[in-house]
């Protein structure tokens, strides 16, 4: 096997591409880009990005390092397909609950600004969800 100075130029540049934006990089920095754009104070940031943080990063990315160190996930890319059933059913449902507060405070402010009614809000909440839900699977 070479050594990390003899490989190719284009091995290099393919392994540092991988890296950078392998899924666990980017659910760690998109949710905190996107807390930093929409807060309007380092609270707000706190509240909104370790949220984020929590349930789209450290839950999901801890399930994998916890199953690649007990032996259950042959690496952090789960490059075996017939063990992503469980790292991925628990990061959506990480996802979903970190969500939860999300979407009610969205619903509640609609109601709040009379934008909609409360039933309104259910009703988009009910056919939203496994309408995402349905187009997720489908490019996937």
């Amino acid at each position: 096997m070479r050594s990390p100075r003899e490989r190719p130029a284009g091995a290099r540049l393919a392994r540092l591409l991988t890296e950078v934006f392998a899924p666990g990089v980017l659910v760690t920095t998109l949710p905190l880009v996107a807390a930093a754009r929409v807060s309007r104070s380092p609270a707000q940031f706190l509240l909104w990005g370790g949220t984020a943080l929590l349930c789209c990063a450290i839950i999901p990315v801890g399930v994998i390092v916890h199953g690649v160190r007990r032996g259950r996930l042959t690496d952090r890319h789960v490059g075996d397909h017939r063990q992503r059933a469980r790292p991925l059913s628990i990061g959506l449902a990480s996802v979903a609950v970190g969500l939860l507060p999300l979407a009610a405070a969205v619903g509640w402010s609609r109601v709040r600004l009379r934008d909609h009614t409360g039933p309104q809000v259910l009703a988009g909440a009910a056919l939203g969800a496994p309408l995402a839900a349905a187009t997720f699977l489908a490019l996937t």
